[in-house]
């Protein structure tokens, strides 16, 4: 950037969306980078470098994606896009772990790093994303417990799927009464499902599966008028599924019995679809 003909006209937004978008490139590219792109990417409007959408000459949307596999990491100079809404890096084979630093992105309002090999776990700063509308970390390798999302109220969409979470699933989920879809599936939950995950009204799916709940599936569940599929299975569940969660599928539309799926040789229910129990651990 020292280089350009034209670095003195650029102010310090500019340039720092233009350092960030560059650091970004140098981390994920397969390519080895030559002076053609250089000049490339000096020559060309930042606007034009990647999937994206400006207002004003200023990200507002950051889509990294390609014909073939990108690999490498996420550089926390990302934060440095302070007008960003939209981040997406999915479909990729980036690793390592996720910057704190992108916890300082208070605009965000979607953040999709699924279908990657991250590692590593959540920072805690990502809780204080409150325009997270959309958050999608599904199928990669991410550990530890959930931190504490109980700011995002905003929150519709929580993807956790295909990693290795553990701990147990906390209460106050009960109070992101914005969410309609929760999937936690395929980890290392354990403990008991809360009861405050009835509170969630506007909830359409719930997916529980392969994981190492306990005890009785909660009959608060039968609160959640909206739901259209709920997935138990591969669980350490016992006893009836409630009457509760059967009515609805009695007095609602939106649930069937065929997307009511629980282990029907551990769980006692009227109203379900029984798959064999898979040993996931």
């Amino acid at each position: 950037m020292l280089k350009y003909d034209d670095i003195k006209y650029y102010t310090l937004p500019r340039k720092l969306q233009r350092f960030a978008l560059i650091t970004l490139y140098f981390s994920i590219t397969t390519v080895d980078p030559s002076d053609e792109i250089l000049t490339w990417l000096a020559g060309l409007d930042e606007c034009s470098w990647y999937d994206s959408t400006c207002v004003d000459n200023v990200y507002t949307m950051l889509s990294v994606q390609s014909n073939y596999t990108l690999r490498g990491t996420i550089v926390p100079e990302l934060a440095l896009l302070s007008s960003l809404e939209y981040l997406r890096l999915d479909q990729n084979a980036l690793v390592g772990v996720f910057p704190t630093m992108l916890g300082q992105m208070t605009t965000l309002k979607e953040i999709h790093l699924n279908d990657n090999l991250f590692r590593g776990t959540i920072p805690s700063q990502f809780g204080n994303l409150t325009n997270l509308v959309k958050i999608d970390f599904g199928n990669n390798i991410l550990s530890g417990v959930i931190p504490n999302f109980q700011k995002l109220g905003n929150l519709q969409s929580l993807r956790l799927g295909s990693n290795k979470f553990s701990g147990t699933l906390p209460s106050y989920v009960g109070q992101l009464t914005s969410l309609n879809e929760l999937n936690v599936s395929d980890n290392r939950f354990t403990g008991t499902v809360p009861t405050e995950v009835g509170y969630l009204t506007s909830l359409t799916s719930l997916d529980l599966k392969s994981n190492a709940f306990e005890e009785t599936i909660p009959s608060e569940l039968g609160l959640l008028t909206n739901a259209a599929s709920f997935w138990f299975h591969d669980n350490d569940f016992t006893g009836n599924v409630p009457n509760d969660i059967c009515e609805l599928t009695y007095t609602y539309n939106t649930l069937e019995r065929r997307n009511i799926i629980v282990d029907c040789d551990y769980v006692v229910c009227s109203c379900c679809t029984c798959v064999p129990k898979e040993n996931n651990f």
